[in-house]
């Protein structure tokens, strides 16, 4: 997550990565926090799971957290325990797989 600025105003970009956490998928960015709409997601990009470069990480723990959107996910990525945390849904729309199995 980065701070920006877009269409002139504060904004936050939210890029979501692979799962080698190198190649972007899509980005995100939070333009509002009451205003409509809050978040706008860049034309052609189709909506894809948060924290997918993450998954490795609850693999090894043997566990991880289902949070509803991004900033749940950062929230509990910065408690004193390293929760992994990945949302269920993101923009209303499900991708991605369908098991939690590893």
């Amino acid at each position: 997550m980065s701070a920006i600025r877009y269409d002139g105003e504060p904004a936050v970009r939210m890029p979501y990565l692979d799962g080698s956490g190198e190649e972007v998928l899509l980005t995100r960015f939070r333009v509002s926090l009451t205003g409509k709409p809050k978040i706008k997601t860049k034309s052609g990009d189709k909506h894809r799971l948060y924290g997918l470069w993450r998954l490795d990480e609850g693999r090894e723990a043997g566990y991880a957290w289902l949070v509803e959107g991004e900033s749940d996910t950062q929230r509990l990525g910065t408690t004193a325990s390293r929760q992994r945390a990945f949302p269920v849904l993101t923009g209303g729309k499900r991708s991605g797989p369908r098991t939690s199995k590893g």
